[in-house]
């Protein structure tokens, strides 16, 4: 959840990927009332099929491991 409220306040990609954590492990009834307020679209809800999901996997991979380390050095920096 730190690194998810630390991703909500960077880029668009990484604020995205925040907010779909987010819609994925929140219970609905609580998304409902936090995207709002995050200025965020309404949650998605429903499985990706395999190939939306391989598609993902395949355009942001590498991206998703670099941004994921850097969060990681700034939480252990205290940022």
């Amino acid at each position: 959840m730190r690194i998810a409220h630390q991703a909500l306040r960077t880029d668009d990609a990484l604020r995205g990927t925040a907010l779909e954590y987010l819609d994925n492990v929140l219970p609905p009834e609580i998304t409902a009332r936090l995207f709002p307020l995050l200025g965020a679209p309404a949650a998605r809800r429903g499985p990706r099929g395999a190939a939306e999901l391989r598609d993902v996997l395949v355009r942001e991979g590498d991206s998703v491991a670099l941004r994921r380390a850097f969060l990681k050095r700034r939480l252990h920096r205290g940022d």
